[in-house]
């Protein structure tokens, strides 16, 4: 029958239907048994008369799921098919259906949404669709052969324009829902969602749940067969709860539909009105991935709990009717709630849900998915804030019963910094060694005790320097930041500090640069005058006294310090050589460092000597067709070449003169003298100015490799050929053609001209959105000189007689991900780099540096003529810095 606006006593009904049955009974005992203490019998002749293993199917008079949800957008917004279907499938999961056991019910079931566009428009009227719901149910099943019509259902939603047909229609003023078979192989219920029957999706539920007990218990309403009451009025076992308290109870976001039990005499919903409890409700960190924890009585997993694994750079995201909250405070807006209207736009990270039994049962939830921090619709941002309210609402899969609980989102300060430091900007300067003048970065992580991410907060940095560099990082989603900073003043030991929102402090360590020596050899005894240029060693800014720079000369555990140390500028030191440190006669090479208050500088090597004594160095060959060498040299006192006749005898005819291999002869000191073996070779060099300072030296010969390797080329300190370009380093942004098609990267000025520069041009749309993903800058003449200083080595291709290479500006550092790199590389992206038209372009090169790597490599390039100019390109085939380099001899 169909469920109605009007109320009846059920008890009233139990005591007519008792007196009827007994007058009855003598007529119809065959056919229907006495029944004094029931409120509805089932008038069966054979078989059971109702459908015992029912299996539901919501069908929409719509074609699509996209057009129903705007049919209904107007006037009943909420009863969307996401909402609709997420009620039905939930209530499938609870025991709503348990109780109809005792009227031969044994199972139900539901399959997925159908849309019966095809089988006709949807009827102005509700009463033009009862005359044609009949041929719609059987266009339904004759497009679906697979439904078995003898325990099929079908629920069948008419959208709101179909309605009434007069303000006074018995739709929607006596009746909001009415099943039947209306003359198909199945039976059929049919709720309208016009305002007047079933405004919102707690009244289409109701309403439809309503029936659809009734469907199942009696599929004829009109026959006598099917579980009813038997006389005036005549009621199924949902109609008979309508003047009940309980005629509706809550289930999830909308309401179900009571039905009447014999067996208990009352109304009931099939499941206990139980609802799960929250003892505990924990949150660890602010942001993106705070961790959320709640313990209590939930049950088992839901069924729908289903999680997406993390992929780059998104994290997990998981989803389940039964969760979901509300954030309030600095900002308001509500998160998990996908079947809610309108539909949550950010979900909950993992979520790991724990049967423990009791109160025990836990609930972790990692933080929000990828759309954390989208606007929310009510103008808020979807972020989370110290201080503000956690709200959780968990639903029971069981019963559909709901708590909540309140938790408030912790202080900033009740968190620290982690890990705080300063390294390098850039990727190929060595990350424990920290040089003055080099741009640095601080780095850290504002986390709880329990090491949960504080995300989105304002970490104030500073220093102990006099006047310090004040800046400021806002944290990402792992509680990390990084800030660029600036040490003033001097190298040495400094404070890094934190002063907001909690003070933290870490020792670094700046180290002073040593660029080079005025003499970098002497004599043993020492006192001789040398200069140290270099940076960041004045300390007269900085507090330290007087002597805080000390000048080490050491090898091993063998050091000894420079004497008459003066410091007259930040890039100078004064002082007298040591007597050398090394034991024996003291010749031989040592590290020279300058010190400030511990902080060591870079290394400079001295070499001690013995005036006039001869130095022997063996050479190996570097190709197939070179000789071992043997190297002599000798020096006066100031390091100056002695320029002296040595004389050199052997063991053997090993000493190749012309054409000839002689036992001994004699060379001038700075020259070398190629050898014949086999060896060893027994060397006594003896100088002609004092006998008395002759050495000597085994030669133990070294093969030659059977293949030469590229030239090695020693690369020095950037000098400019085109202007210099900028001092800093400079982030550029990509610009994208009209074409979609192509993005360039170039100068900061004067763009439009520029011969330097990195394209990536006849690309397809993935690639061109990689793009986005790669960082370009235009590197600084002071990064570029670190880097090579840093690097001082490079192989160019065999066919370039090199042996040094000068590099020239601008040049640009490529950093991308793998995603980003497989575009470029697919696409590709080419490097362009002008040069002045009169140059030998053959002796230029694109040399590349990759990160990790120990050398300059030469990419292949190719000359593009121009008009008045010339560009060397070459493609993009890594990460790292492509700087142009001019070779030479």
């Amino acid at each position: 029958m169909s469920i109605t606006t009007h109320h009846h006593s059920y008890r009233n009904i139990h005591r007519a239907v008792a007196a009827a049955a007994a007058a009855a009974a003598g007529a119809f005992a065959f056919l229907w048994a006495s029944i004094p203490a029931q409120a509805v019998s089932n008038f069966c002749p054979f078989g059971t008369c109702d459908i015992a293993t029912p299996v539901y199917v919501n069908v929409y008079w719509a074609a699509s799921a996209n057009d129903w949800n705007a049919a209904v957008a107007p006037a009943n917004p909420d009863s969307t098919v996401e909402r609709i279907d997420a009620l039905t499938n939930a209530l499938f999961h609870t025991p709503y259906f348990s109780a109809l056991a005792q009227y031969s019910v044994i199972s139900a079931s539901v399959l997925p949404s159908l849309f019966a566009g095809g089988c006709g428009p949807a009827p102005g009227t509700i009463d033009d669709a009862f005359n044609q719901v009949g041929a719609l149910a059987s266009c339904v099943v004759a497009a679906n052969p697979g439904l078995n019509t003898d325990i099929t259902i079908l629920n069948v939603f008419l959208p709101p324009a179909t309605a009434p047909s007069s303000p006074t229609a018995d739709f929607c003023q006596k009746h909001n829902g009415q099943h039947d078979k209306y003359g198909s192989p199945v039976a059929v219920t049919v709720t309208p969602t016009h305002p007047a029957c079933n405004g919102n999706v707690t009244a289409v539920f109701q309403t439809v749940t309503h029936e659809m007990t009734e469907a199942t218990t009696d599929p004829n309403p009109k026959s006598p067969t099917g579980w009813k009451t038997c006389c005036n009025p005549v009621e199924e076992v949902a109609d008979q709860c309508e003047s009940s308290p309980s005629r509706f109870v809550n289930f999830m976001f909308g309401r179900v539909s009571t039905y009447f039990s014999d067996s208990a005499n009352n109304c009931t919903p099939g499941f206990a009105m139980t609802t799960p409890k929250i003892v505990t409700a924990n949150v660890c960190g602010i942001g993106s991935r705070m961790r959320m924890t709640l313990t209590g009585a939930f049950g088992a997993p839901p069924w729908d709990l289903t999680t997406i694994p993390a992929s780059y750079p998104a994290p997990a995201s998981s989803r389940t009717l039964y969760l979901n909250a509300k954030i309030t405070g600095a900002n308001t807006w509500s998160v998990g709630n996908f079947a809610g209207f309108p539909a949550d736009g950010v979900g909950f990270g993992k979520i790991t849900w724990t049967l423990n039994g009791g109160t025990s049962d836990t609930i972790v939830i990692e933080g929000f998915d990828q759309h954390y921090g989208i606007g929310a619709p009510n103008g808020s941002v979807s972020i989370v804030s110290p201080g503000d309210t956690i709200t959780f609402t968990l639903f029971s899969p069981n019963t559909g019963q709901s708590t909540s609980l309140a938790v408030p989102v912790p202080a900033v300060g009740t968190a620290s910094v982690s890990g705080l430091k300063a390294v390098p900007t850039y990727f190929w300067l060595s990350q424990s060694w920290l040089s003055y003048g080099e741009p640095l970065k601080v780095q850290g992580a504002l986390k709880t005790a329990a090491g949960c991410a504080v995300e989105g907060a304002t970490v104030t940095i500073s220093s102990n320097d006099p006047s310090p560099d004040v800046v400021q990082a806002a944290t990402l989603s792992d509680g990390s930041f990084s800030a660029d900073y600036k040490f003033a003043g001097h190298a040495g030991n400094h404070t890094l500090k934190t002063t907001t929102p909690v003070a933290a402090s870490a020792p670094v360590t700046i180290h002073p640069n040593a660029d080079y020596l005025s003499a970098t050899m002497g004599a043993v005894a020492g006192h001789q005058p040398v200069t140290l240029s270099g940076h960041g060693i004045d300390f007269s800014d900085g507090g330290y006294a007087a002597g805080a720079t000390t000048v080490i000369f050491r090898s091993g555990s063998f050091h000894a310090n420079a004497t008459a140390v003066a410091v007259p500028d930040a890039s100078t030191v004064t002082f007298s050589t040591p007597p050398s440190p090394l034991p024996g006669s003291g010749a031989g090479k040592v590290d020279v460092v300058a010190s400030i208050g511990g902080a060591e500088s870079t290394v400079l090597k001295y070499t001690y000597l013995i005036p006039d004594q001869p130095i022997l160095t063996a050479l190996a060959p570097n190709c197939p067709w070179d000789s071992n060498k043997l190297q002599v040299d000798a020096y006066k006192a100031d390091g100056s070449d002695a320029a002296e006749q040595v004389g050199l005898t052997g063991n053997y005819a090993a000493f190749v003169v012309g054409n000839n291999a002689v036992a001994s002869t004699t060379v001038t000191s700075g020259s070398s003298i190629a050898l014949k073996g086999p060896g060893p070779l027994n060397v006594t060099a003896t100088p002609a100015s004092n006998p008395a300072l002759a050495v000597k030296l085994t030669v133990a010969f070294q093969p030659a490799s059977s293949a030469c390797l590229p030239p090695q080329i020693i690369a020095y300190q950037f000098q400019p050929v085109l202007g210099p370009g900028p001092v800093e380093s400079v982030a550029v942004n990509p610009v994208y053609g009209l074409d979609g098609k192509s993005v360039v990267w170039t100068m900061p000025t004067n763009s439009a001209q520029s011969l330097s520069y990195v394209m990536l041009t006849g690309a397809d749309r993935a690639a061109v959105a990689a793009a986005a993903a790669v960082d370009v800058s235009v590197v600084g003449s002071r990064a570029l000189a670190g880097a090579v200083k840093e690097k001082a080595s490079a192989y160019a291709h065999e066919g370039h007689k090199a042996g040094h290479v000068r590099f020239l500006g601008p040049s640009f550092a490529l950093q991308f991900a793998a995603p980003a790199h497989d575009a470029l590389v697919r696409s590709p992206a080419i490097l362009s780099f002008g040069i002045p038209d009169e140059t030998d372009t053959s002796a230029h090169a694109v040399m590349l540096l990759a990160p990790g790597a120990d050398s300059w490599i030469e990419v292949p390039s190719f000359v593009d003529r121009l008009d008045r100019s010339v560009a060397l390109r070459a493609k993009v085939t890594a990460r790292g810095i492509y700087a142009l380099a001019q070779l030479e001899e």
